[in-house]
């Protein structure tokens, strides 16, 4: 590698936030230390240790978070002579600190654990689910609704679905029996993204998007769609606020932050930009929360096995699915047809 002078690797971060909270120290090493690979670092042909020493760019623009005081925030994460202590916040841990204000977070998280797997816990005296639906939601990772105060009467409903032979077949029916079963359960002050299932509209959205999932549309295909979609309903004089997440510049009733937006002020060039992060946060929603429901509507028999696979695999071929499950993700997932 003598003689080669290879630029040092680059990032630009465009927003100082981590979720709803500021990027922390730990948080943001690691972002860095993800830059470059040791591959890359140590390659013979073109690798260089300059490499260990990226370049890392604050883009101070309409993507930080409001107010934020930029050298502050790369003061607070960047300085290497400052001492910084690890902030335990997993109660599971030895290192974790037990007091009144997480002491009910312990129990619930111990509580959880028993469940899933029974002797976890020594001299557990807590709850154990006694339903069906109340072991199919612990073994999903089902947390955003307390499954053992609810689990009695979400049991009940399941026994009327099983009376009436209920099997999901459609993207319309699993969002209803979801807001049905689940949602009308979540605490109101938790989970905005979810407690939105509450409403028609989004539950139709959601519908068009598992839609999209199960015919195995493109990524250009879904932007396309969506722009469609959003246009479709400023033409049609509909309801054009929406929720976009960080994106947003509006406070919906109810909401105390802005993620929403009004499709009727945005032209065609910003709603594509829209469609583009929207497509990827709402997939990201579908693959680790929407699609836990889905996993306990089908331990519990309620879910066509075809549909199921549309839903999770995007195609219902068994040999395609075998691909995808060990590892062969750039398989093309075509829908079967009869």
């Amino acid at each position: 590698m003598s003689g080669v002078n290879l630029p040092a690797e680059r990032m630009f971060i465009l927003d100082n936030r981590r979720g709803r909270s500021k990027l922390s120290h730990d948080a943001f090493k690691n972002l860095v230390g993800r830059v470059c690979r040791f591959s890359e670092i140590f390659n013979p042909s073109n690798g260089s240790l300059q490499r260990l020493e990226p370049h890392i760019y604050l883009v101070y623009g309409n993507y930080f978070a409001r107010n934020s005081n930029c050298e502050k925030f790369l003061s607070d994460v960047a300085k290497v002579e400052l001492k910084y202590q690890d902030d335990v916040e997993n109660v599971l841990l030895n290192q974790s600190s037990i007091d009144d204000s997480n002491q009910e977070k312990l129990r619930q998280a111990s509580e959880f654990i028993e469940n899933y797997e029974n002797g976890i816990i020594e001299n557990y005296q807590e709850r154990y689910t006694q339903t069906d639906v109340g072991k199919a939601c612990i073994m999903n990772g089902i947390s955003e609704i307390d499954v053992f105060a609810y689990e009695d009467i979400m049991q009940q409903q399941v026994n009327v679905y099983n009376a009436f032979n209920i099997k999901i077949s459609d993207t319309d029916q699993l969002l209803n029996v979801i807001n049905n079963l689940f949602i009308c359960y979540l605490p109101k002050d938790k989970k905005e993204n979810l407690h939105r299932l509450e409403n028609k509209e989004a539950r139709n959205f959601y519908s068009m998007l598992l839609g999209w999932r199960t015919d195995n549309k493109s990524y250009s295909e879904m932007i396309a769609l969506f722009v469609g979609y959003w246009s479709h309903l400023v033409q049609q004089n509909k309801d054009t606020i929406v929720y976009v997440g960080k994106w947003g510049d509006l406070q919906y009733p109810g909401s105390n932050a802005a993620h929403y937006t009004d499709l009727k002020n945005k032209n065609r060039s910003e709603l594509v930009n829209l469609a583009i992060v929207r497509i990827k946060e709402e997939q990201d929603f579908i693959d680790n929360v929407l699609i836990k429901f889905v996993e306990v509507l089908h331990d519990l028999s309620l879910i066509e096995d075809s549909f199921y696979a549309q839903i999770k695999y995007g195609t219902d071929d068994e040999t395609v699915i075998c691909l995808l499950k060990n590892g062969l993700s750039c398989v093309r997932r075509a829908k079967t047809t009869p």
